[in-house]
This record gives C-alpha cells, sequence and structure tokens, in this order.
C-alpha cells in the first residue's frame, strides 16, 4: 500500500509541475496582453497626430505659396507617420496571433499531461487492485476454516454444566485464598 501512495504523490508532483507550468503561460499570455494594450494606445495616438497633422497640412495648403516647403515637409512625415502606424498594426496583428497560437499550444499540452497523468493512476490503481486481490485470495483459506469451526458440531448440555460447576468452585475456593492471604497480611490471623 506504500509503494502505491508513493507513486500516486509522485503523479501529483507531476500535477503540480502542469498546474507551474500552466501558471507561467497564463502570466506570458497577461504580458502579451498588456504589450497589445501598449500598442494599441500608441496606434491611437499616431492617429490622432496624423489626423492633426492633415488638419495642418489642409490649412497650409489654403494659406499660401511660401509655406508649401514645409507643406512637403510635413506631407512626408505624415506618410512616415502613416507607415509607422501601419507597421504598429501588423505588429499587434503578430502578438495576437502568436497569443493564440500559445494559446492553443498551451492547451493541447495541458491535456497530454492530464492524459498521462489520468493513464498513470489508472495503471497503479490496477497494479494495486491485482495486489489486493492477491492478498484477498490468501485470506480465503483462513476464513472457510472459521466457518467450518463454527459450523463444528458443539459439545452436549450435560458437559457444560459439568464445567460450569467445577469453574463456579474453582473461582469461590480462589477468592477464599485471596481473603485467606489478606488477612494473614494484616496480622489477623
Amino acid at each position: 500500500m506504500e509503494h502505491f501512495m508513493d507513486k500516486l504523490a509522485e503523479k501529483l508532483n507531476a500535477g503540480e509541475i502542469i498546474k507551474a507550468n500552466r501558471e507561467a503561460d497564463t502570466e506570458q499570455m497577461e504580458k502579451l496582453q498588456g504589450k497589445i494594450k501598449e500598442y494599441e494606445k500608441c496606434l491611437e495616438q499616431m492617429c490622432q497626430m496624423n489626423q492633426e497633422l492633415q488638419n495642418t497640412i489642409t490649412g497650409m495648403k489654403t494659406a499660401g505659396g511660401e509655406e508649401q516647403e514645409t507643406l512637403a515637409r510635413l506631407e512626408k512625415s505624415v506618410e512616415i507617420l502613416q507607415q509607422a502606424v501601419n507597421m504598429q498594426h501588423k505588429s499587434v496583428d503578430e502578438v495576437k496571433r502568436s497569443m493564440e497560437e500559445l494559446s492553443v499550444r498551451i492547451n493541447d499540452f495541458v491535456h497530454k499531461e492530464n492524459v498521462k497523468v489520468y493513464r498513470n493512476v489508472q495503471a497503479v490503481v490496477v497494479e494495486e487492485a491485482a495486489k489486493q486481490n492477491e492478498a484477498l485470495k490468501g485470506l480465503v483459506p483462513m476464513i472457510e476454516e472459521i466457518k467450518n469451526a463454527m459450523s463444528a458440531p458443539q459439545p452436549a448440555p450435560g458437559i457444560m454444566k459439568g464445567v460450569l460447576g467445577v469453574s463456579v468452585t474453582a473461582m469461590i475456593l480462589a477468592a477464599a485464598s485471596i481473603v485467606f492471604q489478606v488477612l494473614v497480611y494484616l496480622q489477623i490471623i
């Protein structure tokens, strides 16, 4: 039985390892989600800046010719900013995809480990059940002996009365002997 408990304890340790791996993966997922939120905030800020630049460019186009150089530089900046925004969108999409892949891999791994643990525990239980059956098979002859002894014929009632009489007499004599010894000890006799 101790062997069974040792094996079961080993399996529980494997379960604890699986749990720790799951917690680490969950922590990594939370970090990735935090990064996605940061990227989304940056994207929003970049979009706002882009819109402000567009408004400024539109205002400058209507302002006049001398600001054409500034306008050209601003348009170039807007294009660069737009490219950066597009790259950030791609990065966010890649992070989301990697999170989904990681989630699928985690679920598959946890499932495989759970199946392994289940099979190991099942094998240990089957093995111990076989050992218990063998031990019980050894007890069957002893039970049969006890059963046969219980069903054996009992002695006749006359003999029992004789044994009872002798037993009562022996008990009375033993009590008298004890009383006699106490009286001698107390020096009354």
